[in-house]
């Protein structure tokens, strides 16, 4: 695994190499990632120290700050960004991998704000977007020109997928290898980020109240990709609803294992092979109660899935 964890504080249990990977690289604690330019890093259990300064990512900038200059903005782009040494990681990984087979967890903090980014990138936007009101900082870091850097942010993300595709094929690995992409919720509203300018979640609401953090549309759907040469069809689509808790019972049936009994969710597999019969067993359960009923409690229904509104 490299990326960031959130399971887990160091030195406990919860830890990547405590919970069954063998190798993990990246971010452990779910805060320390809300900035690129974090004081250190973790391989396995050690601590990997970057050339960087600790600043709280809750700083504002203050009300006599020229908002309108970039050098303003300094202090919160420094030597070390993160998103480098995790590609890195990723890329040696797939080296020292390449003669046997092998699974890599790419959690990615890309674009979670702060936002941060390659100054190339922000320029780059910035000169197709034009001037823009800047982000002063509060729960995230500040930002000269939020617009241009969480495009620069995305536009990174495309690259360093773009990195790992490159290294598979460059061994030989890239048709005998299964890539899934996906996000883990949907866009983000706070930290500088306009959704409603990127239109972030098409045809859903992305607001407060709409996006990420609620149980909306604009919430909970979220890109899910499968490349899979002479396996998936390209340009092809599903409507089936599934969920993350689906991708371990997708993993064993494709390694032909019995998914563990503890654990929730169905293989996606026929779905992803174009194979949808059995997946038309799948039932979603809406259970909704008035508040005076249900403050406390969430019924819960016989059935796959379950959604309580209270």
């Amino acid at each position: 695994m490299v990326g960031k964890w959130g399971l887990g504080a160091p030195f406990t249990s919860g830890l990547p190499n405590r919970q069954g990977f063998d190798y993990f690289y990246g971010y452990i604690c779910q805060r320390q990632d809300h900035t690129y330019y974090n004081g250190h890093l973790w391989e396995n259990e050690d601590r990997v120290a970057l050339s960087n300064k600790i600043v709280a990512p809750d700083t504002v900038l203050p009300k006599t700050a020229d908002l309108l200059n970039p050098k303003t903005y300094e202090p919160f782009q420094q030597k070390d960004y993160g998103p480098d040494f995790l590609v890195k990681a990723a890329l040696n990984f797939i080296d020292k991998n390449k003669d046997k087979p092998f699974f890599l967890y790419y959690p990615t903090p890309l674009p979670h704000v702060s936002l941060q980014a390659p100054q190339r990138l922000v320029d780059y936007y910035h000169k197709k977007f034009g001037d823009e009101k800047p982000f002063r900082g509060g729960s995230y870091f500040p930002c000269r020109y939020p617009r241009a850097t969480y495009a620069a942010m995305i536009t990174l993300l495309d690259e360093q997928v773009g990195q790992i595709v490159q290294q598979l094929k460059k061994n030989g690995l890239y048709e005998n290898t299964i890539i899934m992409f996906c996000s883990d919720n949907g866009p983000t509203y706070n930290g500088g980020v306009d959704p409603v300018y990127f239109n972030s979640a098409g045809p859903f609401n992305e607001t407060f109240g709409w996006g990420k953090g609620f149980l909306k549309e604009g919430g909970i759907r979220i890109p899910f990709i499968v490349q899979w040469p002479r396996k998936v069809k390209g340009g092809s689509t599903s409507e089936h609803v599934s969920a993350t808790i689906d991708m371990m019972p997708t993993f064993c049936e494709m390694l032909n294992t019995k998914t563990p009994a503890n654990v929730d969710g169905i293989s996606m597999l026929p779905e992803i092979l174009g194979n949808n019969a059995r997946q038309k067993s799948t039932i979603i359960y809406i259970l909704s109660f008035p508040k005076a009923v249900a403050s406390k409690r969430c019924a819960w229904a016989i059935g796959r899935r379950y959604a309580c509104n209270l």
